[in-house]
């Protein structure tokens, strides 16, 4: 397989501007000869504007506008107490897709809440050495 298409079934249920999808799929046996592989992909909206994410980076030239996602292959892990795959590593293997979108006020929200939570932290921290402060110095 070559093409791999991803629809949304309807249009409450496709991507919706200001979020993100993550397309996962898993794959047989990886070649052996290259240390990366670039998957170019095509991107057509529901008002059937297309862009095309297929341009290729130049070492040592500018990023591209619409670059190609590229994934680098490395060399397994011999370590000890390595945990198995559930394929064997050679065979055929169906390939499995899953999906999931996270909506851009969801991450901003976490960042809120995140700041927030340092904050307090912080603010609790001073009042701490304050505390521990004004003790030290009535009992001397």
């Amino acid at each position: 397989m070559s093409e791999v298409t991803w629809a949304a079934d309807s249009a409450a249920s496709a991507i919706k501007p200001g979020e993100f999808g993550k397309f996962e799929i898993i794959v047989g046996q990886l070649p052996a000869d290259t240390g990366e592989l670039t998957f170019k992909a095509v991107q057509t909206y529901s008002n059937q504007d297309v862009v095309r994410w297929i341009e290729t980076q130049t070492p040592g030239g500018p990023e591209p506008d619409h670059p190609a996602p590229v994934l680098q292959l490395t060399a397994p892990s011999s370590s000890e107490g390595a945990s198995p795959t559930t394929q064997p590593a050679t065979g055929a293997k169906t390939p499995t897709v899953t999906t999931s979108v996270v909506k851009k006020s969801e991450v901003d929200s976490a960042r809120t809440i995140s700041i927030i939570a340092i904050i307090f932290g912080a603010l609790g921290l001073l009042l701490a050495g304050f505390t521990l402060g004004t003790r030290w110095r009535t009992a001397s």
